[in-house]
């Protein structure tokens, strides 16, 4: 008797096991979302068919119907719109350069978790929620600081009501998690910073342990309350050199900035820029720190890795959390001692919220002198002081 042959298709397996679509009898991948068979392309074309599923996901699963999404206001509208504004601000020094910067940056993640083709009146407190948690951790996985998560938050409400206060969509749900933390959670996290406060010892151990460049850095970031971005940034022209004193303006906020540099910052300073690494890029020309790839220090990862580098060659331990930037929060907590608030302003570049604000024109030199000098000593012990 001769076995009949069956006119079924047998079904492909899966490319891999974590592959989120199945074959379907007619022939093509397929995904069951919120009650209903959705398909996205044939048996043939499964790497097709996963990025076709991507794409539509996120609208599969909200409900919006991705057909209309050329017809409306979308995500892409609203953050170029913003931009294209906030730039003409900065352009008239209405705003900073920073704070544009900071802005492109919530924006690119922004566009990594909700599709940019998205029509904003479609957005839910689901989505929010999700870009909530994508600003909790940073690139490298750590978690974020709740200063952080709070700047994001404030940037992505002021993308989204610009496009409102414009007239563009009449409301924006942000849903009840996407929020800035209370004072109390606030006060908490801030707490556990103080962990991250270096001690003297460790201080001077990293400073013995490190090259040339990275000593110069670990110096300005005690000495002049630098942290990571101001050493990517530090401009030749910001640093008298002869006179000991550096000068700027805060990136931040655009606050005045003045401290009084060390002998042994400026002796490691001279040492930096007689041997410093020549420059690819002409906008780096007048940076101080270049890398020996001829970069900047732009995405401050070298110097993230460079401080866990010289903490490894030192053979210390520090605090859970701390890195250099734990510089500027030693300095503060140190210049705290000596009440002298009005220098520490200056060096730290911190804003006061009061009318001195508008007629104190000349920093204070002799006062901010003094204040470095006790930081110095308590730093390199009595020896150094005068």
């Amino acid at each position: 008797m001769t076995a009949r042959k069956s006119n079924k298709t047998r079904k492909p397996r899966k490319p891999y096991p974590s592959f989120p679509l199945w074959p379907h009898g007619n022939g093509q991948w397929c995904k069951k979302i919120q009650g209903r068979f959705r398909f996205y392309g044939t048996w043939d074309a499964p790497k097709a068919a996963l990025a076709e599923y991507n794409r539509l996901r996120v609208y599969h699963e909200t409900g919006a119907d991705p057909e209309a999404q050329q017809d409306g206001f979308t995500v892409k509208n609203a953050i170029d719109r913003f931009l294209d504004r906030l730039e003409s601000k900065v352009e008239i020094g209405e705003r900073t350069k920073r704070h544009f910067e900071d802005c492109k940056a919530t924006a690119q993640i922004i566009v990594s978790v909700i599709d940019r083709s998205r029509l904003v009146e479609s957005l839910s407190g689901d989505d929010f929620f999700r870009l909530r948690r994508k600003f909790s951790v940073k690139q490298n996985g750590k978690p974020s600081s709740c200063a952080t998560i709070s700047g994001h938050i404030r940037r992505t409400v002021a993308v989204f009501s610009h496009a409102v206060k414009e007239g563009h969509v009449d409301r924006v749900v942000y849903g009840a998690d996407f929020k800035e933390f209370s004072e109390k959670q606030k006060t908490e996290l801030e707490q556990r910073a103080a962990d991250k406060v270096l001690d003297r010892e460790t201080i001077r151990q990293l400073l013995a342990a490190a090259n040339y460049r990275f000593r110069a850095m670990l110096l300005l970031g005690l000495n002049c309350g630098l942290g990571n971005a101001d050493i990517a940034r530090l401009r030749i022209d910001e640093l008298d050199l002869d006179a000991g004193w550096y000068e700027t303006r805060r990136g931040k906020t655009s606050v005045r900035r003045c401290a009084k540099l060390w002998p042994e910052t400026v002796e490691a300073l001279r040492v930096v820029l007689t041997r410093r690494f020549d420059h690819r890029d002409k906008a780096d020309a007048d940076l101080v720190f270049i890398t020996r790839y001829g970069r900047s220090y732009g995405d401050q990862t070298a110097i993230v890795h460079e401080f866990s580098s010289v903490k490894e060659a030192a053979k210390i331990e520090t605090p859970k959390g701390a890195g250099f930037y734990s510089l500027r929060h030693t300095l503060r907590t140190e210049a705290a001692n000596y009440a002298d608030e009005t220098a520490i302003r200056w060096i730290m570049g911190h804003k006061r919220k009061d009318i001195d604000d508008r007629y104190i024109h000349k920093p204070p030199k002799e006062r901010i002198a003094d204040l470095a000098e006790k930081i110095r000593v308590w730093l390199f012990g009595q020896e150094v002081a005068r």
